[in-house]
């Protein structure tokens, strides 16, 4: 791997965004594909066991990709800055004109995305845990959107955060220098 930027799994793939190139094992045929982008992957999910989605870092175009068949991707009309697949559900960011939105919509259907949050987030990092979706406020902050989708701040975080997950409730961010910090959730609500 030279560029290595998101790696995303299921119970029959492992799928790696490496520059432009999209590495995904097959598990179940114990066979590695690969497909060539145009642009740079910046992000990769699985949306069910055989629906792989991406986003082309330079347009921000989110694709979606048959895992049996990687050959030809498809536009799925949503252009975002980063985005979190939980379910049948997706969650992404879009920035226009220096507002920042967090969107929903079911991925059987996105065009009936529905707005959660509008206002200026700075740092384009979601996460969904428990039931409850996190972001990345400014580039030090850990927010969350509570049941009626209003922004509740959960914790301070390193400053420089530009990557952030949650994971079996640690939330694990990167910061721009490099530096990766791990924090229990549970300690810091």
């Amino acid at each position: 791997l030279s560029t290595p930027a998101d790696v995303a799994a299921t119970d029959g793939y492992v799928a790696i965004a490496d520059g432009n190139t999209l590495y995904l094992f097959d598990k179940d045929r114990n066979l590695w594909q690969e497909y060539t982008h145009l642009g740079t992957i910046k992000k990769v999910d699985f949306g069910s066991r055989d629906t792989l989605y991406f986003l082309d870092g330079q347009t921000n175009k989110l694709y979606s990709l048959n895992a049996k068949a990687i050959a030809s991707p498809t536009e799925t009309g949503v252009f975002c800055s980063t985005f979190s697949i939980q379910g049948d559900s997706i969650y992404y960011i879009n920035v226009s004109a220096g507002m920042t939105s967090i969107y929903y919509a079911p991925l059987s259907d996105l065009t009936a995305k529905k707005e959660l949050y509008a206002g200026r987030i700075y740092s384009p990092s979601l996460s969904y845990w428990n039931g409850e979706l996190y972001y990345v406020y400014g580039t030090d902050f850990l927010y969350k959107l509570n049941a009626d989708n209003a922004p509740s701040k959960v914790a301070d975080l390193p400053l420089g955060v530009i990557s952030m997950t949650i994971t079996e409730g640690v939330v694990c961010c990167v910061t721009e220098e490099g530096s990766f910090y791990a924090y229990n959730l549970t300690e810091l609500s």
